[in-house]
């Protein structure tokens, strides 16, 4: 999986997600029209990305169940368990992100 490169201070890098987030400082009214454009443009780039991502991920969770179907001893099963949890739980939480759609708020230049 490539790591995407993106704007400071706008974003942060999740090596969970492996994309970057948005990581505002201040409340978002606080930015100006031109700030909030540069940032959707920005959130925008990294949100096309996102299915990728999740289809990675989706892969891994895939491969990882097959490899469960194989496992014949407890330990093997318990942590092939745990990382199809924690899989799971990535493709969810890329899903939510997916959706986070923001919007112009700032009325003046």
């Amino acid at each position: 999986m490539q790591k995407v490169l993106t704007m400071e201070p706008y974003f942060q890098y999740s090596q969970r997600l492996l994309i970057p987030l948005p990581e505002l400082d201040q409340e978002w009214e606080m930015y100006t029209r031109s700030e909030q454009m540069t940032i959707i443009a920005e959130w925008e780039r990294i949100r096309a990305q996102i299915p990728v991502r999740i289809r990675e991920f989706e892969r891994e969770f895939m491969d990882t169940f097959e490899s469960l179907h194989h496992a014949n001893d407890a330990q093997s099963i318990a942590e092939l368990s745990e990382k199809m949890a924690e899989l799971s739980s990535i493709i969810n939480e890329l899903n939510v992100w997916y959706r986070q759609e923001p919007h112009i708020s700032h009325h003046e230049s």
